[in-house]
């Protein structure tokens, strides 16, 4: 059963997610940097917890509002670099998350006020394995190399 998916960056015709949706089992997903633009494919990842969208071409809030509905237990999400911060502060994104997915802990790599860390040290695991992704990637950019993972 496969619980992490890493991407590296997708052909510029492979914008689309096909396939995504029967991972239903999926619990940590990294798309950074992949010029997505829709994201109605990953409403059916009901137990998604981590869910990396950074760098892309997400504009609305809409289809953002729809999976965070149907993802209850995510906790970390990342839309830093999307266009949709043109349209909508992030203070007006953060209010509406916190009001639709109970769960989230992290948006944008910041801590939703608020929240108690209930869970054991999960969320440290989580937020942790989270961050090393990010360096990884922010360092494999700057060398200009593509990051695989």
């Amino acid at each position: 059963m496969l619980e992490t998916c890493k991407t590296p960056p997708l052909q510029p015709t492979n914008h689309c997610l096909v396939g995504l949706s029967n991972c239903t089992h999926l619990k940590e997903l990294y798309l950074g940097g992949n010029k997505i633009c829709e994201i109605e494919s990953l409403q059916k990842l009901v137990e998604l917890h981590v869910l990396d969208l950074h760098s892309n071409k997400l504009a609305s809030t809409k289809s953002i509002s729809q999976l965070a509905a149907n993802c209850g237990s995510l906790m970390v999400l990342n839309l830093l670099g999307n266009p949709i911060f043109s349209n909508v502060s992030e203070d007006h994104l953060r209010k509406l998350m916190r009001t639709l997915t109970p769960h989230l802990l992290y948006l944008n790599k910041r801590p939703i006020k608020g929240f108690l860390a209930r869970d054991g040290g999960a969320l440290d695991r989580v937020v942790k394995a989270t961050h090393r992704h990010f360096q990884k990637s922010k360092s494999a950019i700057k060398g200009g190399t593509s990051s695989r993972f």
